[in-house]
């Protein structure tokens, strides 16, 4: 129980630490400056995100009385220089940042080089016993963090401390799922057991998966597959689809709906990664193409390729991600084919390889030149094209 002395002596902290905000938010700026430079840098090239927080003053108030501060900080009447100088540099983690990698055992290395890139500051000081990044946690396993000062501008006498987390995205994943289910109960109980047990067998899925990652991509690295690989696996996380033919449906969205676009990507496993869901939609826009030479050809051949449930499937994942004016989906699919394609660019058939010259005959061919070509293109999307040809041959 806190008694009365000690809720004193908690409001005057908390008056000194307002009095701080100003100079720590200087502080918060140049650090968090010093590691946009580093990440910038070729070594982190991996990295993709980074979170960032000033302690508040709920949070504040909560661990002066946690950690005891109360009593182990010496607070001096009248002084309010002496106590601004005793809390910023007496707060661990006033500045917190949290850094995601690729891959789990990327942390330390990552961890070691920003290490060495932030003490030639001089305004920073990472003391010698914060120079191993690797800490044992209460459940057994490592995490990479370090703490350090760091001194704003224009205000030599104060330091901040702050607080680097380096996680992979998967690690990420699973602290979250543990701090909530494990750590943070909110009463009583008797299944605590049978949840550390369940947790734990998640985290052994989630770092072979993540150990298989990191050596296919030593094979072959390619960011805009191991996002997508991302995107896949926090969805399945969430049961977001059956995962019959998920690998058909992911790969339809992400060829025509991605395509290139790599940023698009990169925004969408982001707010997956902090939020754990796509809380703000990305707009999606396209141009009606319906006058297209192509369009009539595609809509024939995806009414016949596509089935119904398919497509609905495929636009579950689209309405997940993104918002788009009022457009019918299957025109949504064609307008996007056509546009990655190139096919946007010109309305004369012939520069596809379209004879206009062919006789009647030919023309009414179920399978034509410009169909064959136009199969092929969608084959290459990962379309099943094949049902096409067997719908020709009934």
């Amino acid at each position: 129980m806190v008694n009365n002395n000690s809720m004193e002596r908690k409001d005057k902290w908390l008056d000194i630490f307002y009095k701080l905000s100003g100079s720590v938010g200087k502080a918060n700026i140049s650090l968090n400056n010093y590691l946009e430079e580093f990440l910038k840098s070729e070594s982190s090239s991996r990295i993709i995100g980074k979170q960032n927080r000033i302690k508040s003053a709920v949070s504040f108030a909560d661990k002066l009385i946690r950690s005891d501060y109360i009593s182990n900080w010496t607070y001096i009447d009248n002084d309010d220089e002496a106590n601004m100088k005793t809390l910023s540099k007496s707060l661990p983690d006033y500045i917190g940042f949290r850094i995601t990698t690729l891959f789990f055992n990327e942390e330390e290395k990552f961890a070691n080089a920003l290490i060495d890139f932030l003490t030639k500051k001089q305004n920073v000081e990472i003391p010698e016993t914060q120079k191993n990044p690797k800490n044992l946690q209460a459940n057994g396993h490592s995490i990479i963090k370090f703490q350090g000062f760091i001194t704003p501008e224009n205000d030599t006498p104060l330091k901040f401390g702050f607080e680097i987390q380096i996680k992979s995205s998967i690690h990420n994943l699973w602290g979250e799922v543990e701090h909530s289910s494990i750590y943070k109960p909110s009463q009583f109980d008797f299944r605590i057991n049978q949840k550390k047990e369940s947790v734990e067998n998640i985290w052994e899925t989630l770092t072979s998966s993540d150990k298989q990652l990191f050596h296919l991509n030593k094979e072959t690295y390619k960011k805009e597959d191991l996002l997508k690989q991302l995107f896949t696996t926090y969805l399945e996380e969430i049961n977001f689809l059956e995962p019959l033919n998920s690998h058909y449906y992911y790969s339809i969205f992400f060829n025509v709906f991605i395509y290139r676009n790599i940023n698009t990507l990169e925004d969408l496993v982001s707010q997956l990664i902090v939020k754990k869901n796509i809380e703000s939609k990305l707009q999606y826009s396209i141009s009606n193409l319906k006058q297209n030479y192509t369009y009539s050809s595609l809509k024939e051949i995806l009414s016949g390729i596509l089935y119904q449930n398919e497509m609905e499937t495929i636009k579950k994942i689209f309405d997940y991600c993104f918002n788009i004016e009022e457009t019918e989906f299957l025109d949504t699919l064609i307008f996007s084919i056509i546009k990655n394609m190139g096919l946007d660019e010109t309305d004369d058939p012939e520069l596809f390889g379209s004879d206009i010259d062919e006789d009647e005959d030919e023309q009414n061919d179920l399978i034509t030149e410009d169909n064959a070509e136009f199969l092929g293109m969608l084959s290459k999307l990962g379309f099943k094209t094949e049902r096409f040809e067997k719908n020709v041959n009934k």
